[in-house]
């Protein structure tokens, strides 16, 4: 008896541009999945950038790198900076000078709408160490790139006498916070900002011929210092914040 065998080398089937339907017999798209959905593996390129899959209202997934949540939701933090006062500056009563060291650029992209909040401290303290009975006053303020005055908070300083004993030119620091929107989102181009912290003396009262006054003190002559250069030294913080 003769037996035929047929061995299936090739399965011819009809090539078609067609879609695909799971768990659903009328697929709309070229993948039409109805019902509960488990992605076990996404593909991944060389890269140290964190992406995000997000589903839109049609049901579209797209990835989404992680910096359009910090730059783009509104109401996000999207970026902290933090500036220190660097050498000292003599400040004469009367004149204003800028801070060494708090000078702030911020580049905000075309379409974008920020909120910037300011924190700066400050000290201040009599120009001269000899003068007896030293007291004195004036401003930090936060200027933008037109030397326009946006805030300002008041910083003083004075002799603390108790008996024999005084404290010389003990200053009282002063701590300010003011918020300032940057609204770029009709721009056709980035624009950058510059924002510059600077101290006003008003007025010094001391025995001393020399009435100037100086913030970035460095109190190496202090007793128990303890190589603390950064007490004295006025300072800022910038938080950035989308308002989109």
């Amino acid at each position: 008896m003769k037996r035929k065998i047929f061995f299936p080398f090739f399965l011819i089937s009809q090539l078609v541009l067609s879609q695909v339907g799971i768990n659903t017999p009328n697929p709309t798209k070229t993948l039409d999945v109805n019902g509960d959905m488990r992605i076990r593996n996404v593909s991944s390129t060389n890269s140290d950038n964190i992406d995000f899959l997000v589903k839109d209202n049609e049901g579209n997934i797209s990835s989404v790198s992680r910096s359009f949540f910090s730059q783009s939701v509104s109401g996000v933090l999207s970026n902290i900076f933090y500036l220190q006062g660097t050498n000292p500056v003599i400040i004469n009563v009367g004149s204003t000078l800028a801070v060494p060291g708090l000078t702030f650029n911020y580049t905000i992209k075309k379409g974008e709408k920020k909120i910037l909040l300011f924190t700066i401290n400050g000290s201040v303290r009599s120009g001269t160490a000899a003068g007896v009975g030293a007291t004195g006053q004036g401003i930090f303020g936060l200027f933008d790139e037109n030397n326009i005055k946006i805030t300002s908070g008041y910083a003083n300083f004075s002799d603390i006498v108790i008996s024999n004993d005084r404290l010389l030119n003990a200053p009282f620091p002063v701590s300010f916070q003011k918020q300032v929107i940057i609204d770029n989102s009709t721009g056709t181009s980035d624009i950058t900002k510059t924002y510059t912290v600077k101290y006003t003396a008003w007025a010094t009262k001391t025995t001393d011929a020399n009435k100037a006054q100086i913030v970035n003190f460095i109190p190496s002559s202090f007793a128990g210092y303890d190589n603390d250069t950064e007490s004295l030294l006025s300072k800022m913080t910038v938080l950035v914040f989308n308002m989109n």
